[in-house]
């Protein structure tokens, strides 16, 4: 015969078990990013890489206030580099994290 414990169940205040509603929701922009990467062929992955490694270098060396157009890009492809200078470092830091994952899952690295 079990016996029941009587001692009650502690509850877990808002958040502090990852699950259900409580969880930590992953903002908007970054589930986008997640989807858009994970949709791009191995070349496009390769090139949005360089330009986000790109754009990490031009803020470490504290140069031009964004990437600078290059000849050899689409004017489609070079708008987007330099939107790259608009993220925060946080979000930018996601972003990386983001394509390095998929990288690691595509076996690129």
């Amino acid at each position: 015969m079990a016996v029941e414990s009587t001692k009650p169940k502690r509850k877990l205040p808002k958040g502090e078990n990852g699950g259900g509603d409580d969880a930590k929701k992953e903002p908007d922009n970054v589930v986008a990013w997640r989807n858009r990467i994970s949709k791009l062929s191995n070349d496009q992955l390769a090139e949005v890489t360089a330009d986000v490694f790109d754009e990490i270098t031009r803020r470490k060396e504290k140069e031009d206030a964004f990437l600078p157009p290059r000849e050899d890009l689409s004017s489609k492809r070079n708008d987007a580099r330099k939107e790259l200078a608009k993220l925060p470092s946080k979000e930018l830091k996601t972003l990386w994290t983001i394509i390095h994952d998929n990288m690691t899952k595509r076996n690129m690295l």
